[in-house]
């Protein structure tokens, strides 16, 4: 029997951010996860701000994991590197040279995030 109307079953798929997928993980193009999406769009899926990928493909977990060992690596130059900076450039209290407790307290505030980020990064 005839039914008086078509019907058309209609699917609609809405990609949203995953915040348990991983923001470090790398997609095809060479660019992180979270770089797919909009942050100041309630992270609109909006693809790599970089160069125009718009679907998120993981590459392979070994690539992946050589890739977030070097990142380990250049995050540990760059605090070294600040360290050195922080030594070397941020005068001591004393006569001749003062700079107001707001430095030395961002000073202080700067070396408390980086052990945090060393302590988590087990570097």
């Amino acid at each position: 029997m005839e039914k008086p109307y078509i019907e058309i079953k209609k699917v609609t798929i809405i990609r949203k951010y995953n915040p348990n997928y991983g923001d470090g993980r790398i997609c095809k193009c060479g660019h992180t996860y979270y770089r797919h999406f909009d942050s100041c769009e309630d992270n609109y899926p909006c693809g790599c701000k970089y160069c125009g990928c718009y679907d998120f493909e993981e590459i392979n977990q070994q690539k992946n994991k050589i890739i977030e060992e070097s990142e380990i690596l250049l995050v540990k130059e760059l605090i070294d590197k600040i360290r050195v900076f922080l030594s070397d450039y941020v005068p001591s209290p004393g006569p001749f040279f003062k700079w107001s407790n707001e430095y030395y307290e961002a000073t202080e505030v700067l070396l408390k995030e980086i052990t945090k980020i060393e302590n988590k990064l087990n570097i």
